[in-house]
């Protein structure tokens, strides 16, 4: 929708896993020079976390991209597999054909083939995607096919891509022959500030920008500060802003168009709740106690005069009166007290006042 106006030739900002768009920043240049020594020395299995959102699919892209010549790849992205389903899919995306549907047969033709590679000085590698979802059977089965080997090298690599509960996952007791075998670890962490002004200009260079970049140093810290340096979450707060911009014909993403693109999508982070200082809490205390002191006060004089009790309100604890009470030291109270009205005697009426004809 923008593209034409800030001068793209391509969407920079999909949320698609192309490896065109992946920055070789410090943290994704080493887990892929770590996955690539890992394969160039037969290290048999690997790990790579991280976090929602922080690239894990499009360095596994660029990983298959820049795999050397001779190696065979497979690419697992759905994790709900039992164990022979895992072992049907590996087989399928290395494009043999299965001999039979047990999975003792299937493992027969995945040796085979595995064997048959070797000789030919080919390496075969598997990619298994969201493995945080992998249920204890797949992994189980996992680790056995981390032992076909030969005396001098691993016939299958096996590559495990998943969030930090696949961390915990590992570490479960019946796991433990699985995770003494993973020989690399690669931890993918969010971009810092100046990690996250090179991706954005990095994106937009490879859609086709040629001229300044539109968005400015405090934009960019902004995004940088909204996202936490995700990489799904910076494309989409500046896919938004770049459209906002663009609605507006701005030629300049500014960092209140980068907030307002933060509303729009909830990426803000929420604020930190922070406990009242001590001042503030005897504050507190000692309004209560007075409020409690004054009206318990006023509830002993109405009674002590035959006034009616005050009403407190439940929202606000204020104390509303039913009828004004006067103050009996203050010039002319007896007055105003003799003024209330007073209950009428035995054998008279209400409006009527009592016979003193007939007093003694």
């Amino acid at each position: 929708m923008y593209e034409s106006f800030f001068r793209l030739e391509h969407p920079p900002f999909g949320l698609t896993p192309d490896p065109r768009f992946l920055l070789r920043a410090r943290v994704h240049h080493e887990a892929l020079a770590a996955l690539l020594y890992g394969l160039g020395s037969d290290k048999g299995l690997m790990v790579v976390i991280g976090d929602v959102g922080t690239g894990k699919t499009t360095l596994c892209r660029a990983l298959l991209e820049e795999l050397p010549p001779g190696v065979e790849a497979a690419l697992i992205l759905n994790p709900y597999l039992s164990e022979v389903e895992l072992l049907g899919a590996i087989l399928d995306d290395l494009g043999v054909e299965r001999q039979g549907d047990t999975q003792g047969e299937l493992m027969a033709a995945l040796g085979a083939h595995l064997l048959d590679a070797a000789a030919a000085g080919r390496q075969v590698v598997v990619l298994l995607d969201e493995a945080q979802h992998l249920s204890v059977e797949a992994l189980e089965q996992i680790r056995v096919l981390s032992t076909l080997e030969t005396p001098g090298r691993k016939l299958l690599q096996v590559i495990l891509i998943g969030q930090s509960e696949l961390v915990a996952r590992l570490e479960r007791p019946e796991l433990r022959q699985l995770d003494q075998r993973i020989a690399i670890r690669c931890h993918l962490r969010p971009l810092t500030e100046r990690e996250t002004a090179r991706y954005v200009e990095h994106r937009m260079r490879v859609a086709g920008l040629s001229g300044t970049l539109p968005f400015t140093r405090v934009a960019l810290r902004r995004v940088w500060e909204a996202s936490g340096g995700v990489p799904r979450l910076i494309n989409l707060l500046c896919d938004r802003a770049l459209a906002t911009a663009y609605q507006a014909r701005a030629e300049e993403v500014t960092p209140a168009l980068v907030t307002a693109a933060a509303r729009a999508l909830r990426t803000r982070r929420p604020r930190a709740w922070t406990r009242p200082s001590a001042l503030a809490d005897a504050v507190t205390v000692a309004a209560g106690l007075l409020a409690v002191v004054l009206l318990s006060g006023a509830t002993v004089q109405a009674w002590r005069h035959g006034w009616p009790l005050p009403v407190v309100s439940l929202f606000t604890g204020q104390a509303f009166p039913a009828r004004a009470m006067p103050d009996l030291d203050a010039p002319g109270a007896g007055s105003a007290a003799a003024g209330l009205p007073r209950a009428p005697l035995a054998g008279t009426s209400a409006g009527s006042a009592p016979d003193d004809t007939n007093r003694p």
